[in-house]
């Protein structure tokens, strides 16, 4: 049994202010840390890098800088070149095929006019080419295909005119006004004239027919179709009858170029 006496003498003879002040103590400071001093963590100690070791690293950040620059620009240029090389392969055909077959024409004054409307047909050709190349979707209409045809076949007659009157002129070095007097007796002269002259007015109607097929076929937009339309119109039609068709593929171009990736 305890002794409760013992304890009722102790109780008497403690002090009450020192009571209230631990209580007071205990609530005034909560952040006092009672379990001992705090966890001590040593710093970590990096080793220092030589310098040869720095040099190499400041050699290899800027060869790396120097890779990440150079490796777009050079993607950049081979996706363009293999994008856009058949533009260029078919105008180069185009020149070759022309250098080839009119290498033998040597004309001047009168006759050099007429020999330089014939060569439109090459540079129609290359126009048509890049015109089906750009528009995957647009070669399998038939009626595209008989609109580009009909559009050479019309550039065709313009050359066939030309170069009739070239070879009835021959070497002589004619001013327009001699043409005019001299060559009605010539063979070739009058009819490949009229024959040029006929043709280069089809090719302006072939060339506004190719533009409405191609709206139809939703190829090109009507704001592109009525300024090719009225470029044909205007455009001089001995330099190339209906030119609206280089309107019409420089479009065609530029929307393929929008497009991330196209089937040819």
């Amino acid at each position: 049994m305890f002794d409760t006496a013992s304890v009722a003498s102790l109780a008497k003879h403690q002090p009450v202010a020192e009571l209230k002040d631990v209580a007071v103590a205990t609530t005034r400071d909560q952040s006092t840390v009672l379990h001992g001093p705090s966890f001590y963590t040593a710093p970590t100690h990096t080793p220092m890098a030589s310098p040869r070791q720095l040099a190499d690293r400041g050699v290899a950040v800027v060869v790396s800088d120097v890779l990440r620059r150079r490796v777009p620009g050079n993607m950049c240029a081979v996706t363009l070149v293999r994008r856009w090389w058949p533009i260029v392969a078919f105008i180069a055909a185009a020149l070759a095929l022309q250098t080839i077959l009119l290498r033998e024409y040597d004309a001047h004054g009168h006759a050099a006019a007429h020999l330089s409307s014939a060569k439109v047909v090459f540079f129609g050709s290359a126009l048509i080419a890049i015109v089906l190349w750009s528009t995957p979707s647009a070669r399998r209409y038939p009626d595209v295909w008989i609109a580009c045809g009909a559009w050479i076949a019309a550039l065709v007659g313009v050359a066939i005119g030309n170069l009739r009157v070239v070879d009835a002129i021959g070497g002589a070095d004619w001013t327009d006004e001699q043409a005019d007097a001299l060559g009605a007796g010539l063979r070739g002269f009058e009819s490949g004239h009229d024959l040029s002259e006929i043709s280069s007015w089809l090719g302006i109607a072939a060339a506004i027919v190719l533009t409405m097929v191609l709206v139809i076929r939703r190829q090109v937009g009507t704001g592109v179709a009525i300024g090719a339309v009225v470029f044909s119109l205007v455009f001089p039609r001995w330099i190339i009858p209906g030119a609206g068709v280089l309107i019409v593929a420089v479009a065609l171009c530029i929307a393929r170029g929008r497009r991330p990736q196209v089937a040819t």
